[in-house]
């Protein structure tokens, strides 16, 4: 009987009746594929569109469902009421489901490497709202019902075949460059690896993993080092890998060529580069309580090689030559780190084969003292269910030997306190206050005990479990934003175009203020996320199209740069939408449609024009700059740097770029894109310049091998004629100054004589400021900052109030010079101990950051002058004046950004209004900048109804502090907030509309009619401005021009507001711009690229 009863169970509940399946009170109508067999290595990703018709008994609802795909890890697609195309009610009774399926999505149904097609065996799950029970139909059975469901993935099981190769050996150096046309089946290619050694059996390869071209050939360049392997190389074997994992490896005698010979060179090789001895005072030991020097000695064996201090967390190092190829390394170590750690200073020289390496090496000492936190105080002392607002906390803490690195807790998010936080202390920082502001939300967190944590610069760490802050009582808050989003376009463009975007609005709802602080768009399968604008409920820069208070339409897009991918990721996908308020995290994954890029067709770029003047072969003693004028012909350029060939370890330590280029142009028409780059050349050393072209044609990298300038005849290299070494190094003649603790100023005088050959004509002289107190920040940054100076003498001040960057962590200071050589990567540097030798004052910089401004101003009371209760524009407009009492310490207040948002509507009324609100210093009624009353007059026009806030956001001071603010920080400070109630008899009996948009290039022409107050312009697209103002020419005619040149060549999309008589807005997005058939794109065109 329990035998039976098992089998009874197993078969019972799918019923199959005259072409339909039944599993658990579900039926499967039909189903249909839009196609039954598929590729899955075609170039452009192709996709299944399925629709399936379901019947569901009254007995049960449904929310979701999957379609369920095979393979190593079963990918699951689900689908909901929005995928549905017929039934009156969403997912009950009988109606139809669309599911997009992209192939890549699905990673081909789990089909393995070498198989050219299986079955794929998909499924679909159905869940119950009771999420206990669940209905599917299996492959098997869908077959049998529907002989039309089945589904097949096909893929290429055929290898490359390499049907071109070309070997070339620039004359000039030890450049070799392979060429190669590849013919591929599927998707692209994947690996390209050329196998070679040496006379001497040594085995070398490259790889070539970006296939990128601008011309249908793939090439591999390298630079060799023959002085090190040989000159004479021969080819061992040619390995071609496509996507699909199908491979050819070429053997000798099956590619044709099979060795080459590099050009000899006369130059003598020189194994080492230089010698050296360290100072015999050098001390053994370095203490973390004090400064400690050290020297080294070098003689290097030629003068036109770079001598490089390599990067170090201890210590300050600078290479002081003596003459040109006698060097003192002068190196500072600074207290305050790790102890108890191996020292290791190092300094090297390297050319073109071969790098020697120097270092000067000790034993630091620190103690173990563990850092305090001796008090805190926060802003508020008790925190009672508070909406989110800005907090501010200091922390007073004690080190020895040592500053500090952090200060860190969670509330919830993590909140970190660096020295560049720190606010006052004494001159070595191991007694300091250290804080700043953070946003708390007391729905999320609480501040009454916190986990605290301080970690000095000895990574010594101070756990406090238990500390306390502000007594907190939680805000108890209801998550419930929903959102949905509409689009009309599927497909990115990028045929013609560095980027393509499509327009989209997110409509949230919630009943208990759960807004919208972020969304995002993310590419199903590669978790590639796309460029978005911004959504956040509370910020004025997001494009709030439409809002009542519960529902509120976002204006945004989704963007693809055509460098994401190579042009050979093309076709279907889906999308993935997240939406983040404070309190929920949503996602949906569109299933119903797929989204498509599209991407150009293959045509070559091909450089038609490559000019240098005065010649690629200069006296560089003679010629400051080469100019070279380029054409190329195909795609747009909107890049271009010319990149000369060093090996991987000059490459780590050398400067590449060789030019600075600017694009002049495109012609559609002639397709040709005109470029002109300089190359600085001055007083350049004797040498050979072997360079390729790193580009950007229409918004993709591309690599243009030098070889392709060696084909068509054109300049290839260049050649320098450099002068003779004189022996001479620059030398610091004076170095005097003085400081000055009331304004916290150096003076600084000096004098440079140069009659060095290897110093460019107009080289800056460059003064490093660096803190005495620690090498690196805890965040990896050097603790320095540089002054330019454009002369070898004269004298200047530093303020360092006002020099950028500078803060409270750079309380003892010092300085060097540095004056950059010809000789790549060299520096003329006199460090710090022998520019103090040579100052009467010593570096003495007692500074006085006390009178520095580092904060912002401070709001601390705002309000309207005279409130009434409640404002009746029945029958008048009524003026009101908000008031704004700002202090700042010692600049001096500069600019309020804020806003006028409708927070409350009555009845029947249907608006909103978010503005920005702008005062600045100009707008002072009384007081002065360090402490004054500043007045914004706004008129409440006639018939204007509901509750209008004037919010603040940020407060900037002159010097550019900034200290944020949130309503609940306004209503925190003030005892009446500028909120005003307004109502009205009568409704606006002249409400505006659109009536047309003509779009010129950046130019817009709108015509709107009814009562308007004024019109703004809603670009979307990255770079672009939130919202810009338009200009009125007659009563209901208007024009806007943009003129955005930093942003990228290409088509965006916009929306229309406008402003009411009756303080509301009333805004078009571009997908209702489109629903009118009213324009809602338009064109940019500026020359370069900008990420």
């Amino acid at each position: 009987m329990i035998k039976y009863f098992i089998l009874l169970i197993l078969i019972i509940p799918f019923i199959i009746v005259n072409g339909q399946i039944t599993n658990n009170d579900i039926t499967l109508n039909s189903i249909s594929l839009s196609s039954n067999n598929i590729s899955i290595t075609s170039t452009f990703t192709q996709s299944i569109t399925f629709i399936f018709s379901l019947s569901v008994s009254n007995s049960i609802s449904i929310t979701e469902g999957f379609l369920v795909f095979p393979g190593n890890i079963p990918t699951d697609i689900q689908w909901d009421q929005t995928n549905q195309i017929s039934g009156d009610v969403p997912l009950s009774g009988t109606f139809e489901i669309q599911v997009c399926v992209p192939m890549n999505t699905i990673s081909g149904c789990g089909i393995n490497s070498g198989v050219q097609s299986i079955t794929c065996e998909y499924s679909i799950r159905i869940n119950h709202s009771d999420q206990k029970s669940y209905s599917s139909f299996l492959y098997n059975q869908i077959t049998k019902s529907f002989q039309n469901a089945f589904m097949s993935v096909y893929q290429n099981t055929k290898a490359p075949v390499v049907s071109e190769f070309q070997v070339t050996v620039h004359p000039k150096g030890p450049l070799v460059s392979f060429q190669l046309s590849v013919e591929y089946f599927g998707i692209g290619l994947g690996e390209i690896q050329i196998n070679y050694s040496n006379d001497k059996h040594q085995p070398f390869f490259l790889i070539q993993t970006n296939f990128n071209s601008n011309n249908g050939y793939y090439y591999l360049e390298s630079i060799l080092q023959p002085e090190v392997t040989g000159y004479l190389y021969r080819i061992t074997s040619i390995f071609v890998l496509d996507t699909e994992d199908n491979s050819i490896t070429l053997l000798p005698g099956e590619f044709g060529v099979s060795s080459f010979q590099l050009p000899m060179s006369d130059e003598p090789i020189l194994p080492n580069l230089f010698s050296f001895t360290t100072d015999k005072n050098n001390p053994y030991v370095a203490q973390g309580n004090q400064y400690t020097f050290f020297k080294a000695y070098m003689n290097l064996v030629s003068p036109y090689l770079p001598v490089i201090c390599m990067p170090s967390i201890l210590s300050i190092c600078a290479v002081h030559y003596i003459n040109s190829t006698n060097v003192e390394i002068s190196a500072q170590v600074l207290p305050n780190f790790i102890g108890n750690m191996g020292i290791n200073i190092d300094f090297i020289s390297l050319n073109s084969y071969s790098i020697t390496v120097g270092k000067i090496e000790a034993t630091y000492y620190n103690g173990r003292q563990f850092p305090e936190i001796i008090s805190s105080s926060f802003s508020i002392p008790e925190i009672n269910q508070l909406e989110p607002f800005f907090v501010e906390v200091n922390f007073t803490v004690t080190l020895t030997d040592a500053i500090l690195s952090q200060v860190y807790f969670s509330a919830p998010n993590q909140v970190i306190f660096m020295a560049n936080n720190i606010q006052s202390g004494n001159q070595n920082l191991t007694a300091c206050i250290v804080g700043g502001s953070f946003l708390f939300d007391s729905s999320q967190s609480t501040l009454s005990t916190v986990e605290l944590s301080i970690v000095d610069t000895k990574a010594e760490l101070m756990y406090y479990p238990f500390f306390q802050g502000p007594v907190t009582t939680m805000r108890k808050v209801i998550s419930d934003m929903t959102f949905t989003i509409d689009y009309q376009n599927t497909v990115f463009d990028l045929s013609n175009a560095t980027f393509a975007q499509i327009p989209i609005t997110i409509t949230t709802s919630t009943n208990h203020s759960d807004n919208i602080v972020q969304s995002s768009f993310v590419m199903v399968g590669s978790n590639i996320p796309l460029i978005s604008g911004m959504t956040n409920y509370s910020s004025i820069q997001s494009q709030i199209v439409k809002s009542n208070g519960i529902e509120t339409v976002y204006q945004t897009y989704a963007l693809i740069q055509s460098a994401l991918a190579s042009w050979q990721t093309t076709g279907d996908f889906l999308l993935t939408v997240t939406s983040e308020s404070p309190y929920i995290i949503s996602s949906k994954t569109i299933s119903k449609v797929c989204f498509t890029i599209q991407r150009p067709q293959f045509q070559p770029t091909i450089i038609t024009s490559f000019e240098m003047l005065p010649s690629n072969i200069v006296y560089s003693n003679q010629t400051s700059n080469i100019t070279l004028s380029i054409q190329t012909k195909g795609y747009p350029v909107n890049q271009l740097q010319l990149i000369q060939y060093l090996d991987e370890v000059q490459n780590q330590n050398l400067n590449n770029i060789l030019s600075t280029c600017v694009v002049l142009g495109y012609d559609f028409s002639t397709l040709i894109t005109d470029i002109q780059c300089t190359i600085p050349v001055a007083n350049i050393p004797s040498q050979t310049i072997l360079f390729y072209i790193d580009a950007i044609i229409q918004g993709q990298p591309i690599i243009i091998p030098n070889v392709q300038l060696q084909e068509s005849g054109l300049s290839s290299y260049i050649e320098i004629i450099g002068p003779l070494d004189n022996g001479l190094v620059p030398n610091v003649t004076q170095f005097s100054t003085t400081f000055n603790s009331t304004s916290n100023t150096i003076s600084i005088q000096y004098n440079i004589e140069n009659e060095c050959n290897f110093v460019a004509p107009d080289t800056p002289v460059e003064f490093t400021i660096f803190s005495k107190l620690i090498a690196t920040t805890a965040y990896g940054t050097e603790t320095q900052i540089s002054i330019t100076q454009n002369s070898f003498s004269g004298s200047f001040d530093i303020n360092l109030c006002e020099l950028d960057g500078f803060d409270f962590s750079y309380s003892v200071i010092g300085i060097y010079i540095s004056i950059p050589s010809t000789i790549a990567g060299t520096q003329y540097q006199f460090p710090y101990e022998y520019l103090a030798e040579m100052d009467p004052n010593q570096q003495n910089f007692p500074t006085n950051n006390a009178v520095c401004d580092f904060s912002g101003p401070r709001l601390v009371d705002t309000g309207i002058v005279y409130p009434l209760s409640i404002y009746d524009t029945s029958n008048q407009s009524i003026n009101i004046t908000i008031y704004f009492d700002i202090t700042d310490d010692l600049s001096g207040f500069s600019i309020l950004y804020g806003y006028i948002r409708l927070i409350g509507l009555d009845n029947g009324v249907n608006g909103f209004y978010n503005q920005e609100l702008i005062i600045g210093s100009g707008d002072i009624g009384s007081g002065n900048l360090r402490n004054g009353r500043y007045y914004f007059n706004f008129k409440l026009p006639q018939y204007t109804n509901g509750t209008y806030q004037f919010g603040v956001t940020k407060i900037f001071d002159i010097i550019g502090n900034m200290r944020e603010y949130t309503y609940q920080n306004i209503q925190l400070i003030s005892s009446e907030p500028p909120q005003v109630n307004v109502y009205s008899d009568y409704p606006d009996p002249n409400l505006p509309s659109l009536v047309n948009v003509v779009v010129n290039g950046t130019s817009f022409n709108i015509t709107t009619k009814g009562g308007v107050s004024s019109v703004y312009l809603l670009p979307s697209g990255p770079g672009l401005p939130t919202l810009v103002y338009a200009q009125q020419l007659s009563v209901f005619q208007y024009v806007i021009t943009l003129n955005e040149n930093q942003v990228n060549s290409g088509t965006y999309n916009f929306g229309v507001c406008i402003n009411t008589l009756s303080l509301t807005s009333i805004c078009y997005s571009s997908l209702d711009l489109e629903a009118m058939s009213i324009p809602n794109s338009f064109e940019i065109f500026n020359n370069g690229y900008f990420n």
